[in-house]
């Protein structure tokens, strides 16, 4: 922490902290930020960096279909937080691996819900970017990630597969029928 003063213009300098630590366990912590009032505007800086945040058991809805909980993951967590003026930016971003999912209801017979649990198996790595504003006009809220990206793409594999199956299934059958009517002839 460096430059804490009541009054920040006679000395010209703004306020900075950093604080940082870390475990045995490969997770880190990091704290900073900048107070800077020698402007017209109040400016006022904070970034959260968490490195190694365990996704344990972590509910994330109720469902008989889609995932109910992680199980296991961990996840590195950005945010970053500027308020001018009383106005606020933030950016939040999550990049989580290693991510395995739970389900409220024990495996199904049913073909839709064995496609879903199987993209969801298949989902490992999650990128989440959140975005809160806040200005005269009002608040916005956003958020992007790969989840529709990488479920579209599991689908697609999924759904070839399944494709080629039905099709390799109905050849044969038909090669069966051929068979019977060239032993005829």
């Amino acid at each position: 922490v460096s430059d804490i003063v009541s009054s920040q213009k006679f000395i010209g300098k703004t306020t900075i902290f950093h604080l940082s630590g870390e475990n045995s366990h490969n997770r880190s912590l990091e704290l900073s930020g900048e107070l800077d009032y020698l402007g017209k505007d109040q400016i006022e800086q904070f970034k959260l960096n968490y490195k190694g945040y365990a996704l344990n058991q972590i509910s994330i809805g109720s469902s008989n279909v889609l995932p109910t909980q992680i199980l296991q993951g961990n996840a590195d967590i950005i945010t970053e937080f500027k308020i001018v003026n009383g106005y606020f930016n933030s950016d939040i971003l999550i990049d989580a691996n290693q991510v395995n999912f739970g389900y409220a209801t024990p495996e199904t017979d049913k073909k839709l819900e064995q496609i879903l649990r199987e993209v969801f198996l298949g989902l490992n790595h999650i990128d989440l970017k959140a975005k809160i504003e806040s200005s005269e006009a009002g608040q916005n809220f956003s958020i992007n990630s790969n989840i529709d990206d990488a479920v579209t793409n599991q689908l697609k594999q999924i759904m070839n597969r399944e494709i080629e199956a039905a099709k390799a299934k109905i050849k044969a059958k038909i090669d069966a029928e051929v068979q019977k009517y060239r032993s005829q002839v």
